[in-house]
């Protein structure tokens, strides 16, 4: 007995497949040169000596973090300021009573 699965209906989906594949690799191979400087440092660093090597992955440890960190940050504060400012989820804040002194509705 075979089970048949039902098609999802793709059609009220934001992006494609297609559409997320294209934001996708961009992301991975900003990845894999981060990951590529950090292996050439310690390359560059392998004649010098053990503790060279530690130090040079902990500082390239360190400036990954950092920069993920203040990557979620801008992200997360271009997607606040962006709902913010369109009002669609805070409504109540003075913000959007300062940028839309009007009100659209009909009373």
């Amino acid at each position: 007995m075979l089970l048949h699965k039902k098609k999802r209906d793709t059609s009220k989906y934001l992006f494609s497949n297609k559409d997320l594949v294209r934001l996708y690799v961009p992301l991975i191979i900003e990845q894999m040169l981060a990951m590529l400087v950090g292996l050439a440092d310690s390359i560059m660093v392998s004649s010098v000596g053990e503790s060279a090597v530690s130090g040079v992955s902990l500082v390239d440890s360190c400036f990954q973090l950092i920069i993920n960190l203040f990557a979620a940050l801008a992200t997360g504060g271009a997607v606040y300021q962006c709902t913010d400012y369109s009002g669609l989820f805070c409504t109540g804040s003075w913000r959007y009573h300062y940028l839309y002194p009007v009100s659209w509705t009909e009373e």
